[in-house]
């Protein structure tokens, strides 16, 4: 059996018992690839995975064997990041589906790279992968108990914050009519009914995120307007906060979903509000370029530790901006707003430093295409926006 070995060690000289112990040793399945596609190493942790033997596989096509889609076509060389590895050299990692031999389908998370020869000439791939359907399938089970549990509970709330507006609504116009402890009362469950009705809108966004079902409902928005509105409101709610908006003065009308732009709007300027210096001071600019409009929410903070920066953007993770900042919310909210925002075809990024983090929004400009800026780096700044 040919030996991958020294693309794991660097090393020319290892012994074929030796490659083949430390094949042997490895969990994974792995499997080496010569340059026309064809099988030349298979270990043992790639027989127990697939059921296959080695001596059955080896010199067959891996891509009319064992990785094929679910409806089993064979890949072609552009939808296929292993095959892709032959022809660039650049490796390649992500997830995939291969087929037992007992025909069925196993969900596979997969790392690959290029077997070079002494000259640096491309001479094969190697794959380690790992079968991660159980994991997946427990994912799924617990995706879909959210989705069930916030309908269920969805349905009662609204009844609930429906007649708790009312009362709060009654209260304010009728104020004679409650005393103080009462008013306070009507003011908590008001503020407890809404607050409980956006977790549960929150649980059945991240079900839609990742059952690929978060629609869009696009229509001319001004966009000005909608940012103007959220920074009232929240301004409103946070009386120690001072919050200004300034645009350039250009048409800001862009075909997007409304609710879902004040979504991600809203969470940009709560984080801000939130995370801001004492007091907090939140700068929202709107630019409008050849590229897109852009839209920068800046705040007054101490930024972002640079531990949390790589992550900001992920389900469920709660860094600490500064030091001292305190945990607050499921930590989805940054996640859901750029899985919104790339919907849109657009990007979130931000820049961040001692003196503040500033995130920024950029939505393609008509008739589409998606607006790169630069990821987000240390150093507040204005982003760089490019096509």
């Amino acid at each position: 059996m040919n030996s991958a070995a020294d693309v794991r060690t660097g090393r020319q000289d290892l012994e074929p018992s030796r490659s083949d112990a430390i094949l042997a040793a490895i969990h994974d399945g792995v499997y080496e690839l010569a340059l026309d596609g064809t099988i030349v190493a298979f270990n043992p942790g790639a027989e127990r995975l697939l059921g296959y033997d080695a001596a059955s596989v080896l010199g067959r096509d891996a891509h009319r064997l064992f990785h094929l889609p679910r409806d089993g076509a064979p890949h072609s060389p552009e939808d296929c990041g292993i095959l892709e590895v032959l022809e660039t050299g650049i490796s390649y990692r992500g997830s995939d589906v291969f087929r037992r031999r007992d025909g069925q389908y196993i969900d596979v998370s997969l790392s690959s790279a290029a077997v070079l020869t002494s000259h640096g000439d491309i001479d094969g791939v190697v794959v380690v992968f790992h079968d991660i359907t159980e994991r997946l399938r427990r994912e799924q089970m617990k995706d879909d108990f959210f989705a069930f549990a916030a309908h269920e509970v969805r349905n009662p709330l609204s009844t609930v914050v429906g007649f708790t507006r009312w009362l709060h609504r009654r209260a304010k116009s009728t104020p004679e009519r409650f005393d103080a402890d009462e008013h306070a009362a009507i003011e908590s469950l008001a503020t407890e009914a809404k607050r409980v009705a956006a977790t549960i809108e929150v649980f059945l966004d991240l079900t839609r995120i990742q059952s690929d079902r978060l629609l869009m409902d696009a229509g001319d928005v001004d966009v000005e307007a909608l940012v103007r509105q959220e920074a009232a409101r929240l301004a409103s709610d946070n009386v120690e906060a001072k919050i200004s908006v300034t645009a350039n003065g250009a048409s800001l009308v862009r075909k997007v979903d409304p609710d879902r732009l004040r979504q991600v709007v809203e969470n940009l300027m709560t984080n801000a509000v939130r995370y801001g210096g004492a007091p907090p001071r939140v700068q929202v600019d709107l630019l409008q370029s050849e590229y897109g409009l852009v839209v920068k929410v800046t705040d007054n903070g101490s930024g972002i530790r640079e531990a949390d920066q790589p992550h900001i953007f992920e389900r469920f993770y709660q860094g600490a901006r500064g030091s001292g900042a305190k945990k607050k919310g499921l930590g989805v909210g940054l996640y859901i707003a750029s899985e919104i925002v790339g919907r849109m075809g657009g990007k979130l990024t931000f820049q961040t430093s001692s003196a503040g983090t500033c995130f920024t929004l950029a939505v393609p400009a008509p008739p589409g295409g998606p607006v790169e800026i630069v990821s987000h780096s240390v150093g507040l700044g204005h982003p760089t926006v490019s096509t």
